[in-house]
């Protein structure tokens, strides 16, 4: 093989990896939701839900916040998850906590099978009424 077809398929390579990493194909690339940018791994601590609730008893917070909701899933589902905000007045402090898996039967439906603690926090909490303009973010 001459030198001149030797550089010619090291470009071309070369080249192909490049165009590769434009392609919506790209894995870095394919898994992503419209605005919201690529996906992310998250260590997250979860356990089932009454014993998450039992954390949160223990460290004299309670829930002052609860909104339904939906998590974005790569496969593009959108399952319905409860996110709560327990608040320890006394401490200053607060846990973000998502209960996901919802029992649709039996005596327990109605409930979270599961729940993660998303985000924890000491110190002043603020926020706005909805009647008023938030922050910028």
């Amino acid at each position: 093989m001459t030198l001149k077809k030797v550089t010619y398929i090291i470009f071309m390579a070369s080249l192909l990896g490049a165009l590769w990493g434009l392609s919506p194909w790209h894995p870095a690339r394919a898994q992503t939701t419209p605005g919201a940018g690529p996906w992310k791994n998250k260590p997250v601590m979860c356990n089932k839900a009454h014993i998450v609730v039992e954390i949160m008893k223990n460290s004299g917070e309670n829930p002052i916040v609860w909104m339904d909701g939906e998590v974005f899933m790569p496969s593009g589902q959108r399952p319905r998850s409860k996110f709560v905000i327990a608040l320890n007045p006394e401490k200053e402090s607060w846990t973000l906590i998502e209960f996901m898996n919802l029992i649709t039967e039996g005596e327990k439906a109605g409930a979270y099978q599961d729940a993660c603690i998303l985000g924890v926090g000491q110190g002043k909490i603020n926020f706005t009424l909805t009647t008023r303009k938030g922050i910028d973010l």
